[in-house]
């Protein structure tokens, strides 16, 4: 009986250990859907989200990962989320766009602090316009992940879409979204009829 007892135990424990916890999916936010709207633009498309830096999903001290909703990468769940606010704002369209934007993500990670609760995802990203301007845009989300142990993974995928949301939120209330989005007026006589 001791040894069923203790063969169960070990597999659930390997069971935990290999788990993966999934981010939350996006959900848009209303102060960036409103600051957006109230740029008066339209014919914006996200052409693409890259990533130049390697960007791990590895939970510290465990065999555990973040995954996201539909097996996404990291990429295409910003892309999606850029998307999904611009469709909101009634400023999207791929089918006949007047700005064309490219998506450089240049930071993605997080920090789980061992001397406070509190932990850190780091966001960063470049966006080039098709009219020749770009904006960099950054966000330093903290998020309490409670003290440090293996329970921390289910923690830091909780606080990635809120810290996709403020990073979204930050650019589209930033000053100069309004040049990166604005189409040259060369760009408007190449799409005029």
């Amino acid at each position: 009986m001791k040894n069923i007892t203790l063969t169960v135990a070990l597999l659930a424990l390997s069971a935990c250990s290999t788990a993966t916890f999934t981010a939350q999916p996006y959900q848009p936010s209303i102060e960036a859907t409103s600051a957006l709207q109230n740029l008066g633009l339209s014919g914006i498309e996200i052409e693409s989200v890259t990533s130049s830096v390697d960007i791990d999903n590895s939970c510290p001290s465990s065999a555990r990962a973040i995954s996201l909703p539909n097996k996404s990468g990291f990429e295409d769940y910003i892309k999606d989320a850029l998307i999904s606010e611009f469709t909101i704002a009634d400023i999207y369209d791929k089918k006949s766009p007047k700005v064309k934007l490219k998506i450089d993500i240049t930071e993605l990670e997080y920090f789980l602090s061992h001397s406070s609760l509190m932990s850190v995802w780091d966001i960063e990203f470049i966006i080039d316009s098709s009219n020749g301007t770009s904006l960099k845009v950054h966000e330093h989300f903290l998020f309490d992940a409670g003290a440090y142990n293996l329970w921390n993974c289910r923690k830091i995928a909780d606080a990635y879409m809120p810290a996709v949301k403020a990073v979204i939120t930050k650019l589209a209330k930033s000053p100069s979204l309004r040049t990166l989005l604005t189409p040259q007026a060369s760009d408007l006589e190449r799409i005029s009829p």
